[in-house]
């Protein structure tokens, strides 16, 4: 059995995207791609790995640890969300073959927990 392809890179990732994924309606795609892109290098150099999948993507985000305390948490939270979305956005169609309803479950569940996430920095 061939493994799935896994970016080495957040420009590996087709430029598909989900206005409702995102948040903040001031954000731009640009912006998104780039905290995305933050998130893929940190969480590459964090599991030393060279390149990462969708499940390494979400478990970062859908197990991130916040700490309001920190300068930059919500920042590298937000980055992890991003990557999260992006890669779920990637494999939709991955999603679709199986069942129709696992992307919008998974996306849904992904953007619930970011609306939790981010008011603990209020």
């Amino acid at each position: 059995m061939q493994r799935p392809d896994s970016p080495i890179s957040i420009d590996d990732i087709g430029k598909t995207f989900d206005q409702t994924l995102v948040n903040d309606s001031h954000i731009s795609r640009e912006d998104f791609y780039d905290m995305a892109r933050i998130g893929f290098n940190n969480l590459k150099d964090k599991l030393q790995k060279t390149t990462i999948n969708t499940g390494d993507a979400l478990s970062a985000f859908w197990d991130y640890n916040v700490d309001s305390s920190a300068d930059d948490d919500m920042c590298m939270m937000t980055s992890y969300y991003c990557l999260a979305v992006i890669m779920l956005m990637n494999k939709k169609s991955y999603f679709d073959g199986i069942d129709s309803t696992i992307y919008n479950k998974l996306a849904q569940y992904t953007l619930n927990k970011y609306n939790e996430m981010i008011i603990q920095y209020e």
